[in-house]
């Protein structure tokens, strides 16, 4: 049974080769774990994006750390989590993050009228 320390059930195998074994363990119940991580800074971000690592669209340049901490937040509340740096991250907020920032800012611009 899983505790509030953040335990939780788990199955496995050991396997025996040249006298040495070897233990592989997982989570019995995947569905039930809920994997998080820590918020990434917004400088480390900059830094992915400085580094070619992180694609960002043209709109949303220049890329600041307030622009990305407001990002996170925001895509914190909108699936319901704790926001802010110690608040909770997971894989699917920095998907989101990473396709917001790909997408362009704001609706597109009409630039000239056709004749």
């Amino acid at each position: 049974m899983a505790s509030s320390s953040g335990s939780f059930p788990v199955h496995g195998t050991v396997s025996v080769k040249d006298g040495k074994a070897t233990l592989t363990l997982g989570p019995s119940q995947a569905a039930d774990v809920k994997v998080t991580m820590t918020r990434p800074s917004s400088a480390s971000l900059l830094e992915r994006f400085e580094g070619g690592v992180l694609n960002v669209h043209a709109s949303r340049l220049p890329l600041t750390k307030t622009s990305l901490t407001n990002m996170m937040g925001a895509i914190q509340r909108q699936l319901l989590l704790q926001p802010g740096a110690s608040g909770v991250w997971n894989q699917e907020c920095l998907d989101r993050l990473e396709a917001l920032l790909s997408k362009p800012h704001g609706k597109a611009k009409v630039l000239a009228i056709e004749d």
